[in-house]
């Protein structure tokens, strides 16, 4: 089952007329501002089509582009993100960057009569106690303030409260509460429906470069021109600057043509897990996820978490004849970026995957290098690590069964399976791992060059 099938939620608030059986307005299009604050404050425009959702945002994609203003779309082709005023170049994502967007556009479990009538209805639909509160106005709207409360006893603790348009629905402003403490907020400040502002990018340009694979989302900076090969040499050279008496632990691999060098990041992650919860945000109490096509449910919870990392789980399910169910574990770092990732499918319901384990504290030096072919948008990706599978920490696939390679220390591959598939070599020397990852070359190709590097 691939990744993309955790993003398809967003897709299942689309699919509606203008006015539904349950009573609510359901326009063909939505505009709005809005901000989020969730201990660092977000800004987003957000416009709704009939072909799906586009955001813009300076919000980081998976801990990169931090503070650059960005467009990301997800529609029934899958969820892609190019830099603004900059349409020629596009990444493709294994999911949505960010957190609950599709919330700010579901449709409630209850109707527009309950809202307006009917206390009980709206309580046992949501299996939890609400109380309701005065109207009041959010963008010009006039909404319904409702109180959800965790508890039957926590009216002045764990609360959600939300302020509902009475006319569409869409929760134009929530508060959540841990500890009697506001803990995190969103709130519309423009909205506007049947009226998307002429300008505003809904699609990058048609004959763009669409890149595909494991590369940072920090490749969109240096593109399309790209960069040379004695510039991933510099970079590499200066990244494993070795300490005191230490040797140098980066290397370079040949070059590639027609892929080109685009960027290298380096991060010295620290995997640090603890058994306390560190959430501090609900998902949109009221939502109705089969609202609209109703293909898949998604759920995220926290298995453990605080410091620096945290071990979250993701469980998918395909409302489909099949009712597969498949869940995901995966640990990140405390920017998003994944460090391991598990999964498994299996028919029916109850699939638990893989143990999560909590690791002791661990410094890990990364240096992941991008090369992209300009013209195809094809890539490969060369990751080094010191002291930890560089396999890993090429991102959110599911890795199957690795299969040995003859010749090459620890080697082995993968045919990696995502929204674009990977075909990755892996393989150690001393200390050091390595792992490359390939939307296109044959493995054999692959293996000569795992062979390569010195």
């Amino acid at each position: 089952m691939s990744l993309r099938s955790i993003t398809l939620l967003a897709l299942s608030i689309l699919a509606a007329s203008a006015f539904a059986q349950d009573g609510w307005k359901r326009p063909d299009t939505v505009f709005a501002t809005f901000k989020e604050v969730d201990g660092t404050t977000h800004d987003y425009k957000l416009a709704k089509t009939s072909d799906g959702l586009v955001i813009e945002t300076t919000r980081s994609a998976n801990g990169a582009l931090g503070g650059v203003s960005r467009i990301e779309s997800i529609s029934k082709s899958g969820v892609y993100t190019w830099l603004t005023g900059k349409l020629q170049v596009a990444l493709q994502l294994p999911n949505t960057t960010i957190p609950g967007i599709t919330e700010f556009l579901a449709v409630p479990r209850f109707s527009r009569a309950d809202l307006e009538f009917n206390l009980d209805g709206i309580q046992k639909s949501l299996g939890k106690a609400v109380r309701a509160g005065k109207t009041e106005d959010i963008a010009g709207r006039k909404c319904l303030v409702l109180t959800i409360l965790d508890r039957p006893d926590s009216a002045t603790t764990d609360f959600q409260r939300l302020w509902v348009d009475v006319e569409t629905g869409l929760s134009l402003k929530v508060e959540d509460y841990f500890g009697g403490k506001l803990t995190y907020s969103r709130e519309v400040t423009d909205i506007a429906f049947n009226d998307i502002p002429e300008g505003f990018p809904t699609t990058h340009a048609t004959n763009a470069t669409i890149i595909r694979g494991a590369v940072s989302p920090e490749t969109l900076l240096k593109m399309p021109s790209a960069r040379s090969h004695d510039e991933l040499k510099a970079d590499l050279a200066n990244l494993g600057r070795p300490k005191d008496s230490e040797d140098s632990w980066t290397t370079v691999i040949p070059e590639l043509p027609p892929l080109r060098y685009a960027q290298t990041s380096y991060r010295e992650q620290t995997l640090r897990m603890s058994s306390s919860d560190s959430s501090n945000r609900r998902q949109n109490a009221i939502a109705d996820p089969q609202s609209g096509t109703g293909t898949v449910l998604s759920e995220v919870v926290t298995l453990s978490g605080g410091g620096e990392g945290r071990i979250m789980s993701i469980s998918a399910i395909r409302l489909d004849s099949n009712a597969r169910d498949a869940v995901y574990q995966f640990t990140t770092d405390s920017s998003g970026n994944t460090l391991v990732m598990r999964g498994e499918e299996s028919s029916g319901a109850g699939s638990t995957g893989q143990d999560a384990r909590i690791g002791q504290p661990t410094i890990i030096p990364v240096a992941k290098s991008d090369f992209v072919d300009p013209k195809s948008g094809h890539t490969l990706t060369f990751v080094q690590v010191k002291g930890r599978p560089a396999d890993q920490l090429i991102g959110p696939y599911l890795l199957g069964t690795p299969a040995p390679i003859q010749g090459l220390e620890s080697g082995r591959s993968y045919a990696a399976k995502g929204d674009v598939d990977l075909t990755i070599v892996a393989w150690k020397k001393g200390e050091i791992h390595y792992a490359i990852a390939s939307t296109q070359l044959p493995l054999a190709r692959m293996v000569e060059i795992a062979k390569s590097v010195k």
